[in-house]
């Protein structure tokens, strides 16, 4: 089916209602995608930057940001005040990244709006951040690919654009509230130094913050101290090395309590981020709650 821009909408509107029906209730927060694309595939000096301006503005109601795109420019590229489009074509010219920031992304199939945090092109690479999903991300970033060659008097389809795209990175940030606190996700003997060491015991954690510098006045302090110990934050940091190419990265999986009202309550409303697509992204939450409750069944 040709993938023009009715076609990609209703591509997204369906996948977008797939995720809907996932096991747990998880709102998206923020969807990136960013992706390098062969130099041929986006006619940047060809553009008429007027048109194109006029095109995604009108579109998406966003703003270029020229402060960011004058800050990239090398020294003496721009003797004196320019207009935006002026400016966009002294970006193309020099090879450098094009920004824009706010706006929205209505999709007629779906209810609500989804905020536009800021999109980009540049040489080789496309880019998009979203208050929503990364299917709403990468949307953006093809019907700017798209929108990129009308402006240049071409009228493309996405499957034409999209053999040229090279690699693609993603990152998810969901809502979900989870059957159980963060805390539970700690190991047993992780458990065990917060309870005989920190909270009981030496008490480590009473004598945490501003002491009095008397040691009388002290102890006193710490044996009326009441303790709560709560997990707000959990990363993860997963190092990935290939080695056909020789590249290495490092992604993350983060666990946020969503506000302090959250710490030790039950259920327990969290924000998770993982560098992963939607999908993926919320496979991988489900998997988490399942492994979770598992374990606290079998008493472990």
């Amino acid at each position: 089916m040709p993938t023009g821009p009715e076609n990609l909408k209703r591509e997204v509107e369906r996948t977008l209602r797939e995720h809907a029906r996932s096991k747990l209730s998880q709102r998206a927060t923020l969807g990136q995608v960013d992706f390098n694309i062969d130099p041929i595939a986006l006619p940047r000096h060809a553009v008429d930057t007027s048109e194109f301006l006029r095109d995604v503005s009108g579109a998406y109601n966003c703003r270029f940001d020229d402060s960011e795109t004058r800050r990239m420019l090398p020294p003496g590229a721009s003797s004196g005040p320019l207009d935006p489009a002026s400016m966009m074509a002294l970006a193309f010219e020099h090879d450098r990244m094009l920004g824009f920031r706010g706006g929205i992304l209505q999709l007629e199939g779906l209810s609500g709006i989804t905020p536009i945090h800021s999109f980009g092109i540049g040489q080789q690479q496309v880019s998009a951040v979203v208050n929503g999903s990364t299917d709403e991300a990468l949307y953006l970033c093809k019907n700017v690919c798209l929108s990129l060659w009308r402006s240049a008097g071409v009228e493309r389809r996405w499957e034409d654009i999209e053999p040229y795209v090279e690699r693609i990175h993603y990152k998810s940030t969901t809502i979900v509230e989870l059957p159980f606190p963060l805390m539970a996700l700690l190991s047993a003997a992780c458990g065990d130094f917060i309870e005989g060491a920190l909270l009981d015991g030496p008490r480590f954690g009473a004598k945490m913050g501003l002491q009095p510098m008397d040691p009388a006045k002290a102890e006193v302090r710490a044996g009326s101290m009441q303790l709560v110990a709560h997990c707000e934050r959990i990363k993860l940091v997963l190092s990935a090395f290939d080695p056909t190419t020789g590249m290495a990265e490092d992604n993350d999986v983060n666990l946020l309590i969503h506000s302090r009202s959250d710490a030790n309550s039950t259920p327990c409303k969290l924000k998770i981020g993982t560098e992963l697509a939607l999908g993926e992204h919320i496979s991988l939450v489900e998997k988490l709650v399942e492994m979770v409750e598992q374990r606290l069944r079998a008493g472990e």
